[in-house]
């Protein structure tokens, strides 16, 4: 799983870098589709991480006061 995560890490960068600039490299297509694939990426290691997610966040709201978490 960690080398799925580390290639998904290399590719989504690489895909980053590209889409600076939708007219610079490969065009407005390109810039689109990429996007499209960018948000299939998060939400695929979103799924994979979700466990790291709810404990974090869990964990969060726990240690902070309660009249914080309300403001």
């Amino acid at each position: 799983m960690n080398r799925f995560k580390f290639i998904q890490n290399i590719l989504l960068t690489i895909v980053m870098l590209l889409l600076m600039d939708p007219r610079s490299f490969y065009g407005l297509v390109f810039h689109e589709w990429a996007g499209l694939i960018i948000g299939i990426f998060f939400l695929i290691r979103t799924f994979l991480n979700w466990i790291w997610i709810k404990k974090v966040t869990v964990g969060f709201i726990r240690q902070s006061l309660g009249r914080a978490r309300l403001n």
